[in-house]
């Protein structure tokens, strides 16, 4: 994986342009599409479960603003909350919006402001680990999906009515969509499974660790 050179300066980092829909299937596909003032905040959110849909931090945003953009919907109930009060009490740094781009996705606007082309990558970098420091781990909510979806989501992959399908087409879909292990009525992808017991081993360790406290 790429490694942070924090003297680097924003006025000599060029953007990464890359047309189409990222494909961030493991944290190290993070080095191809995420800027280096950014690639160590954005393997600590991926480390936590939290998804974004974009980045950047460039010499184009000098003037402008260093930014991180959330998937609001994919986080936990304790993340939003966190992130909601932040968004009130320091609008200059977080904003929640509504259809990002025409998407229809719900997300949070993380910005860092530019207006020093000699800020370096290590500042950068600092900013967004101290402004979303609050953030915890939680469990996986994309790249899984519920046992009672699946026929509607194999439907929709063949274009085909629900009832139509057969349990060889189901099979043939999840293989198809990479869903290859199934849970407590979730499939899962094999890197999302491995983050979601990530979290479970998380969570234990924090019960026991409060157990022993009391």
């Amino acid at each position: 994986m790429k490694s942070l050179n924090r003297e680097k300066k924003i006025k000599d980092i060029l953007p990464i342009e890359k047309g189409g829909k990222s494909e961030i299937k493991q944290k190290e596909d993070l080095d191809d599409y995420v800027e280096e003032p950014l690639l160590e905040i954005c393997r600590k959110l991926y480390d936590l479960n939290i998804q974004t849909v974009m980045s950047s931090a460039n010499q184009k945003d000098i003037g402008q603003s260093a930014d991180i953009v959330i998937i609001y919907d994919t986080l936990s109930q304790e993340n939003k909350e966190r992130l909601e009060i932040l968004s009130r009490n320091f609008p200059e740094k977080f904003s929640i919006s509504e259809n990002f781009r025409g998407q229809g996705k719900s997300v949070v606007d993380v910005r860092m402001p530019i207006t020093n082309p000699d800020t370096t990558a290590g500042e950068i970098s600092d900013y967004f680990f101290s402004t979303l420091q609050l953030l915890q781990i939680q469990d996986i909510v994309y790249d899984c999906f519920l046992k009672t979806e699946l026929k509607a989501k194999v439907a929709k992959l063949f274009q085909c009515k629900e009832e139509n399908l057969t349990e060889q087409d189901l099979q043939d879909g999840l293989e198809y969509m990479g869903y290859e292990i199934e849970q407590d009525g979730k499939y899962y992808t094999k890197e999302a499974f491995r983050r979601h017991e990530v979290y479970v081993n998380s969570k234990s360790q924090e019960d026991k660790l409060s157990e022993n406290q009391k």
